[in-house]
């Protein structure tokens, strides 16, 4: 999926393999979880997100403004 890519945002803080976001959800399926947060850093950022939404915005914007814009095929 991410292919020829240094994928983009997800790049920033590793991707996982299929492998491990299926282990996830099997593992929070079995919890009877809610929220499923495959990646360790992903639920920091939702608490970020929810306690300063303008400030989460304003970084959203200054991520994008440092990426390269994506190439189309």
């Amino acid at each position: 999926m991410l292919g020829g890519t240094d994928g983009g945002s997800a790049g920033i803080d590793g991707i996982l393999s299929p492998a491990q976001v299926a282990q996830a959800v099997i593992d929070g399926l079995r919890e009877e979880s809610f929220l499923i947060l495959p990646h360790e850093q992903v639920e920091q950022y939702h608490l970020n997100k929810a306690q300063n939404y303008n400030r989460w915005i304003g970084g959203m914007r200054k991520l994008r403004r440092s990426m390269s814009p994506p190439k189309l095929p």
